[in-house]
């Protein structure tokens, strides 16, 4: 886990939409998307809409993702 600039917290205090960059679990693609951030007890929650979403898979193969603000 790694430490959370105090003015990142600022920002995500307020639901906000922000882009993640994830490595493609087949292809090792970079793949942006759109999606929810909220912060909540510390912690960096990510949200879209129900369903299949490769974002999280690709994420649960290699956790490592680009944060855009």
């Amino acid at each position: 886990m790694c430490e959370i600039d105090k003015n990142i917290i600022g920002l995500l205090r307020h639901d906000m939409v922000v882009d993640i960059t994830t490595r493609g679990r087949k292809t090792s693609l970079a793949r942006r998307i759109e999606i929810w951030a909220h912060y909540l007890q510390g912690r960096i929650l990510l949200a879209s809409r129900p369903g299949h979403r490769s974002w999280y898979a690709n994420l649960i193969d290699n956790p490592e993702f680009t944060f855009h603000i």
